[in-house]
């Protein structure tokens, strides 16, 4: 020990000339000490046969070391002890093993020291200690690595090269192990990752590379503790880093793709689902590819539990801005779609919620076409587990139609029908949601209504649903809303070749029949069409009456001219064949030359003139014995009286809107 000036040693294996030397900060002078308590060590251990397990005067010796040189300010005499724990090492020769930790455990703080000689002569130390402490530095290798971390990214060029030369012991050390502790290595060059120095992840990258190289590793088996820490270096500022990390990466994706005898765990899978949404496009890229490749290899890795939040993030890749990680994206999902299943799902209600947020907060057309898929998937494999969702669901649907993208309206509608399917009460339902979302947007219905009825009439019964349409219209109190409706679904009713079943079970089914009228008198345009398709001559005269009873709007007229021009379509050859026996048919004359009266002279009036004009020849070269064979209008009386009623609803409907906008222009 010190007190001023005068040294003072306890420890016969430490002379006092030999202490003096070791501080010296002559190097020549310092070695000269190490060789004094060398030999003086070497004597010590030749003398005690038994070995020096536990030995008092080896103890003394370690803490004099400490105290009088490896404590001291002066940083030769540091130096200089970090010599002498050194050659202490080797003159213990096998009795190191009693003694290395504590050896050891002091060198390593030394690597903190301010001086940099002082840390270059730590590495040395440690160097020339691991080669005979071998099983005690393995034993503490997290804490030698950690030193090892600290030295490479050393701010001095010499600490750094005697850290390369440690660094290249260490890993020799590693790989001469028969049973390497790779779980525990991958642990702690996982924990050094998030670093962000360059040395350091340079550094975890070449011991990743030089574990893989021993077969004994068998490091593929432990990917999963590695890999997050390698795709977040491909965000490191440091090209060189990116360069290395991209590599080490595209190694370990070729043995996934070609190295079937590689078991790839479920962690390996997590680890890339955590990074499919990180904010990097180059992460994205890389996570999206491995996810790619793993489902085209081992797809039913993906357990219960991880696949909900992996679907999810697929979805997210096919939101993406980046085109690549788009399609690869697309190609992944439907991976996944084509081998559904392998996977084991246990609960379809708690996916299919995840889609339902998913497509609430997304507007992506690839994205909800995704989404909806997985919907169909798992209704038409669970549907009674779905029936409890299905409010949610069909609301959630509903509101990708206002996206207005074909593709999107037919998937969709395609989920509303598995939907309608599950019964009555549900048919109801989908229906219902579907009058509330055209009603709160009139231009998608103007849009998109006839083509969203008729695809429904293709995937549903359309008797039913015509009938429910009609029965939800009779409910509805925004009457210039049904007005709107009627004309669309009228238009589908007439046009499309999903309807000719229904419009022949109007002609048959006079109840059916009666039953749609009273919704379709809402719009006196429609219910006229409608009227004179089903043969029901009588009635369309009343109706033609009714419309010369109100004012109609510039809209309405539009739907008589459209009307005219629909009667020269092949929709109407029989009604047009009529016209030829106006004797038998004059109900049917009647109703058309009213029509025309109520047009303006347009050329679609001039259009309908035509027409009747042959009818009028007709009639003058009809015999006087024809007889009318016009079929009877049943309940014609309740049906005029229904009409009636309709129409001063609509009345009233109007004289109240009125008056409540006369009311707000005058608070103006």
């Amino acid at each position: 020990m010190f007190f001023g000036e005068e040294l003072v040693v306890d420890c016969r294996l430490l002379p006092v000339n030999a202490l003096k030397l070791l501080g010296d900060r002559n190097i020549s002078r310092r070695r000269e000490g190490v060789s004094i308590v060398e030999n003086t060590l070497r004597d010590y251990r030749a003398a005690k046969p038994g070995g020096l397990k536990d030995d008092q005067e080896v103890n003394r010796l370690l803490d004099t070391i400490k105290k009088s040189l490896l404590d001291h300010s002066v940083p030769s005499y540091r130096n200089g002890g970090l010599l002498c724990m050194a050659c202490v090492s080797l003159a213990l020769e096998d009795d190191i093993e009693h003694y290395s930790f504590t050896i050891i455990s002091l060198i390593l703080k030394a690597f903190s020291d301010h001086d940099s000689n002082v840390r270059y002569y730590a590495c040395e130390a440690l160097y020339n200690i691991a080669t005979c402490a071998k099983k005690m530095v393995m034993e503490m290798f997290e804490q030698v690595f950690d030193a090892l971390c600290k030295q490479c990214s050393d701010i001095d060029n010499n600490v750094r090269n005697g850290a390369f030369y440690l660094d290249q012991l260490l890993k020799d050390l590693v790989c001469e192990c028969q049973e390497p502790p790779t779980l525990a290595i991958c642990t702690i060059l996982a924990s050094k990752m998030h670093l962000c120095n360059s040395h350091i992840r340079q550094l975890i990258i070449t011991w990743i590379m030089a574990l893989n190289n021993v077969p004994a590793m068998n490091l593929m088996s432990h990917l999963g503790i590695i890999l997050g820490g390698l795709i977040n270096m491909l965000a490191d500022s440091n090209r060189d880093v990116r360069n290395a990390a991209d590599d080490c990466l595209t190694y370990f994706l070729g043995e996934i793709k070609n190295g079937s005898q590689y078991y790839i765990l479920e962690d390996v899978l997590h680890v890339l689902v955590l990074n499919l949404k990180r904010k990097e496009p180059s992460i994205r890229l890389t996570s999206i590819v491995w996810v790619h490749e793993i489902m085209c290899n081992k797809p039913h890795i993906a357990s219960h539990s991880l696949f909900p939040t992996l679907l999810d993030c697929v979805l997210y890749c096919i939101a993406d801005g980046n085109e690549e990680i788009r399609e690869i994206a697309q190609g992944t999902n439907k991976l996944i779609l084509d081998n559904s299943n392998v996977f084991d799902i246990k609960d379809e209600k708690e996916l299919a919620n995840m889609l339902l947020i998913w497509m609430r907060k997304c507007d992506q057309q690839a994205s909800i076409l995704a989404s909806l898929d997985w919907l169909l998937l798992l209704i038409s494999k669970r549907p009674m587990d779905l029936m409890p969702i299905s409010e949610e669901m069909a609301a959630s649907v509903l509101e990708c139609l206002k996206l207005e993208n074909h593709a999107v309206m037919l998937k969709s509608l395609g989920v509303l029908a598995e939907i309608a399917k599950f019964g009555q009460n549900y048919i109801f339902l989908v229906v219902q949601q579907l009058l509330f979302l055209f009603r709160d947007n009139r231009n998608l219905l103007k849009k998109n209504g006839k083509d969203t009825f008729q695809k429904l009439c293709s995937l549903l019964d359309p008797q039913q649903l015509y009938e429910i349409l009609a029965d939800c219209v009779l409910i509805e109190g925004d009457l210039s809303y049904v007005h709107q409706l009627i004309h669309v679904l009228n238009w589908t009713l007439l046009t499309t070749r999903e309807t000719v079943a229904l419009r022949n079970h109007l002609l048959t089914d006079q109840h059916y029949a009666t039953k749609i009228f009273k919704s379709w008198f809402n719009n006196l345009c429609s219910a006229l069409s409608l009227s004179i398709w089903t043969e029901k001559y009588e009635l369309s005269c009343e109706i033609v009456r009714q419309i010369s009873s109100i004012v109609p709007s510039s809209g309405f007229m539009s739907q008589l001219d459209r009307f005219v021009h629909l009667l020269e379509s092949p929709i109407f050859i029989k009604t047009r064949l009529h016209l030829l026996h106006p004797r038998k048919y004059p109900s049917l004359l009647q109703s058309l030359l009213g029509l025309s009266m109520i047009l303006t002279q347009n050329q679609t009036n001039k259009l309908l003139i035509q027409r009747l004009s042959v009818a009028q020849l007709c009639l003058a070269d009809c015999k006087n014995n024809d007889s009318s064979i016009e079929i009877k209008v049943e309940n014609m009386q309740q049906l005029k009286m229904e009409l009636e009623s309709v129409i001063q609803r609509h009345i009233e409907y109007l004289n109240d809107h009125t008056y409540e906008t006369c009311n707000r222009v005058a608070k103006l």
